[in-house]
């Protein structure tokens, strides 16, 4: 099986074991596959063959100095290691750890010579003699310069793939090396299935039409089926960067293909990067993109290169290749983590009031729809009710409120009684994200748009929860928490939708499927 170790004895990625370990295929290399082959203690049987391509080696065999779990980066001088969300191995990695073998395939070991006994004195003689062979090795001299320096082995320190730190931090885009900083810019567009996603980090939603500021009136409304990728790679390097993404809906349109393409160009550059070509399929709205900067074909008089947007003596040069060398790219991706600031809680902070301690009583009676609002305003209180602050915590408990007939059903005893400001409060984004979500189709801005509409709601002063201290905080992370959860289940529902809307089954009697 493709999720199991080949090794004998070695139980990864079996049923019943919970240990989460990362498997590797063996390499493509022939060479090197070979060496894999020698090492891995197993021989192949009827059943068993090396080269299938469902053979997996664990991590627990290689050392640790052999597996890549973080990729590092130079941004802004600063060196930032960003984890991998899989693990990857060296080039030359090999396996050689292989513990808890069956007994047939131990082999015993060595066992380790007696040193003869010698006199104090002898001891002395030697270690004298040696100290003195060692001082007169250690003269410099010119016979054996060359000798040494070809014997010396590089610290491991020293040796590594991409833009790796040097010891001067502050050089490292502006006195790097320019070979390593020279390459080239892909982009290309790949397929992807129609689907619905909140990203965790932004709480924008993926699955529609974004070009960002270069998006057309009513393309955001789109659902997306292609991603536009940008790549940057440099001629003498092993590491690669996306520099950005977006969604389309079939074809990128040219002129904003050309407007991509020349933002992510100024970005590399002011990041140290020397973006010397750009290359792409022959597409026709790349065709379109790089007719727009000049490129064309004209037998009499070709144009290859266009202007360079930030330096205005050097030219891009334009490499159509074919489609085979973008293969690549998939394997290239990475995802990397974002530092962003919170930007929901300085807004808030500006809008929010102190909030005053006393509480309005509930309603007596709640309709369906208050009843549900009632339960998740519960469910949040729940959520937040082991933070540090114990009067923030009092602020989204209703001790004076009654539980509602829902909570009383569903919650078992777990769920907490909301405080009327908390209600108030979730009813406020409630009704903001109906207008976003059921009124008018959603698109990529839909959770900023909500956040807009809070802030500008003049009811979201008076319904802030926390303590006069951490209100603004406590009011952005409740707020966050029940947009999060109203998302994700509008996403669910609609991808839900857009299956049952598409599947097709052949009737019982035979024929057609139904159109």
């Amino acid at each position: 099986m493709p999720n199991t170790c080949c090794v004998p004895g070695c139980r990864s990625g079996y049923k019943g074991r919970t240990e989460k370990v990362s498997l590797f295929c063996l390499p493509s290399d022939g060479v090197l596959r070979e060496k894999w082959k020698r090492f891995i203690p197993r021989q192949e049987t009827g059943d068993f063959c090396f080269d299938s391509k469902y053979v997996r080696v664990c991590e627990k065999h290689f050392d640790d100095s052999d597996i890549v779990c973080a990729d590092e980066f130079v941004v802004n001088g600063e060196k930032v290691s960003l984890p991998r969300d899989k693990p990857l191995l060296k080039p030359c990695a090999i396996p050689r750890k292989f513990d808890g073998l069956p007994a047939y395939l131990t082999k015993p070991k060595q066992r380790s010579r007696t040193l003869t006994r010698k006199s104090p004195a002898k001891r002395r003689r030697e270690s004298s003699s040696c100290a003195r062979k060692t001082e007169v090795h250690a003269k410099p001299g010119t016979s054996g310069a060359a000798s040494c320096d070809e014997d010396l082995a590089l610290p491991t320190d020293l040796v590594g793939e991409g833009p790796t730190c040097t010891s001067d931090s502050a050089c490292q885009t502006d006195e790097f090396c320019q070979p390593s900083r020279r390459g080239v810019l892909m982009f290309d567009e790949m397929s992807v299935r129609k689907s619905l996603h909140v990203r965790e980090y932004d709480m924008a939603l993926l699955g529609k039409v974004n070009f960002a500021e270069h998006t057309r009136p009513g393309d955001n409304e789109k659902d997306a089926d292609q991603v536009l990728v940008f790549l940057f790679r440099p001629f003498l390097g092993g590491w690669s960067q996306t520099v950005g993404t977006f969604c389309a809906s079939s074809a990128a349109p040219g002129s904003v293909v050309a407007n991509l393409l020349l933002q992510c160009i100024v970005h590399l550059e002011n990041s140290g990067a020397v973006v010397q070509a750009v290359t792409c399929d022959n597409s026709t709205s790349n065709r379109s993109a790089l007719r727009s900067l000049g490129i064309h074909g004209d037998r009499k008089n070709p144009q290859t290169s266009f202007q360079h947007p930030c330096d205005l003596s050097r030219e891009i040069y334009t490499v159509i290749d074919p489609p085979h060398i973008f293969k690549c790219i998939r394997n290239n991706l990475q995802k990397v983590g974002k530092f962003l600031v919170d930007s929901l809680a300085i807004l808030l902070d500006d809008v929010l009031l102190e909030p005053t301690e006393s509480e309005e009583e509930a309603l007596a009676d709640l309709s369906p729809k208050e009843c549900i609002l009632d339960y998740l305003a519960g469910y949040v209180a729940q959520k937040f009710s082991e933070m540090c602050c114990n009067d923030c915590v009092e602020s989204l408990k209703g001790l004076q409120r009654s539980p509602s007939d829902l909570i009383l059903v569903k919650s078992r005893g777990y769920l907490q009684v909301p405080s009327t400001k908390l209600l108030n409060l979730l009813q406020i984004a409630e009704k903001h994200a109906e207008e976003f979500t059921v009124k008018q189709t959603a698109g990529a801005g839909v959770y900023m748009g909500i956040v807009e509409q809070v802030l500008l709601d003049n009811r979201t002063a008076s319904a802030a929860v926390g303590c006069p201290t951490h209100f603004a905080r406590t009011t952005t992370e409740v707020l966050h928490l029940f947009l999060r959860c109203r998302l994700h289940f509008f996403t669910r529902k609609k991808n839900k939708q857009s299956r049952v809307t598409k599947r097709a089954t052949c009737p019982a009697g035979g024929g057609r499927k139904p159109n």
